[in-house]
Parts: C-alpha cells; structure tokens; sequence
C-alpha cells in the first residue's frame, strides 16, 4: 500500500512539472517581465504550459496558432536516446515522400542504424551543438516552423493581393538568467560586423518589450524579443527586399499579443 501512496506522489509531483506555469507582470517602468517562479509582492498573472514538452517553452508559440510544427530541442542534442528516435522518425518520412528535396542532413546520416561508424559520427555531431548549447548557458531550447497557417494568422496585408512567400521558424531559449539572454542577440550582431555583407539592425520598443530586428546581409533575417531569461528568436527566409518589413510586422503584432495575456 506504502508503494503505491509513492507512485501517486511521484506521478503527482511529474505532472506538476509538465503543466508548470509561466508567470507574467508588468514592472513600475511598464517592462514586461515572464518567469517560472511566481515573484513576491506583484500581481502575476499565469499562463500555463498546455504541451507535454515539460520545458514550459511552447507557452510563448500562441500567437502563431496550433499548428506550429516541432523541429528540434536541446533534449534532442544532449540525450543520445532522444537524438537517434528523432533522426529514425524524420528518416522514415522523409524515404516514405514520393518526391523528395535534398535534406543534406538526412543523406548524410542515412545510414546511422546500419553502420556503427556512422551512428558514432551522428552522436558527436550532436554532442558538440549540445557542447555550443552549454556554452551559451542556455537551460532548455525548442524550435518550431510555424507553417503556412501561423504565418496567415500573424502577418496582415493592407494589400489583399499580397502574397508571403518563405518560411518562418521560432527558436525558444531559456538561459541561465537574464543577463544571457540580453546579450545573445547583440553577440549575434557583432560577430558578423567584419563581413563583407550589408548588415541591417534595428531596434524598437514594441507594447513594453524591447525588440531586436538583424538582417545579416547574406542569409537570414531574424528578430529577438527578451523576456527576463527567456529569448524568443522569430527567423524569416523569404524575399531579400521585403525581409525587414515582415519581421517588424510580425515582432509587432506578436508583441501586441503578449501584452494582452
């Protein structure tokens, strides 16, 4: 009887977890604050978790609809279990298209469960991004496509004509402590001030959140919204021209949403 009081409080206790809230306030200054610890003394107000990622990350994906697609997590990098059931997963519907696009990642560890030497290879790749992970002090990190739906719901034409034509993917990290998750975006900017290619950054104050817009001139154009330890990264791949314009509306009308909960 003893044993089975325990499973139910350690079942309790787990579940707990995979349904823990993140916590929102506004400070005196008006900034926006999130956290997984309700603070002292201010009227929080909790936004729970409704996913079984247990990280409590894919709280901040709400604006973009449900039917935001998981890509990748740190779990994946960091525990060999996760990393060789998400690579048979995508290897096993990517084979299964009738039309494939080369997936150089994919080609190249299409043979992991049948050769001991490339499932070695495998798990140092992932090893060495979980070691980067570790390194930036980043806790937890989840990375979604937000798919054609999410873009229809968070981008808004004046011109009904007007057509998106990309992709957008949102990286969520949460960091050690605030601090980290400040400067993560800044030291994406000034790694690339050397290069030969045109960067473009702007930054803006969007509905009480401070919110970085880089373009780095070659490949990507991404937008950073801090909230206390966590980074809310929202990457764009679509017309060069245009790339700037559709973040600033995206980071807008996903900082208007935020605001409201």
């Amino acid at each position: 009887m003893f044993r089975i009081i325990s499973i139910v409080i350690i079942f309790g206790i787990c579940c707990d977890e995979l349904n823990a809230a993140v916590y929102k306030w506004v400070d005196e200054d008006g900034q926006v604050h999130f956290s997984q610890e309700k603070p002292k003394n201010k009227n929080a107000t909790p936004i729970r978790d409704k996913s079984n990622s247990g990280s409590g990350l894919r709280v901040y994906l709400f604006p973009f609809g449900s039917d935001a697609k998981f890509r990748v997590s740190k779990k994946i990098y960091c525990d060999e279990g996760s990393a060789q059931r998400s690579l048979r997963k995508k290897l096993s519907s990517y084979y299964a298209r009738s039309t494939r696009y080369g997936n150089e990642f994919l080609e190249r560890h299409k043979n992991v469960f049948k050769s001991a030497f490339d499932k070695k290879a495998f798990l140092y790749e992932m090893s060495k991004k979980c070691e980067k992970l570790e390194s930036e002090k980043i806790l937890d990190q989840e990375i979604y496509d937000i798919g054609k739906k999410g873009i229809k719901r968070i981008l808004k034409f004046e011109n009904k004509k007007e057509r998106f034509y990309g992709s957008v993917y949102v990286n969520l990290s949460r960091y050690e402590n605030g601090k980290f998750a400040k400067s993560a975006c800044e030291k994406n900017y000034n790694s690339l001030k050397n290069t030969k290619y045109n960067q473009k950054k702007l930054k803006a104050r969007q509905h009480g959140y401070n919110v970085v817009i880089i373009n780095d001139g070659k490949k990507d154009s991404f937008a950073c919204i801090p909230l206390e330890n966590v980074l809310i990264k929202i990457f764009i791949r679509s017309n060069k021209y245009r790339e700037m314009q559709y973040l600033q509306s995206i980071s807008h009308r996903y900082t208007k949403w935020l605001s409201k909960i």
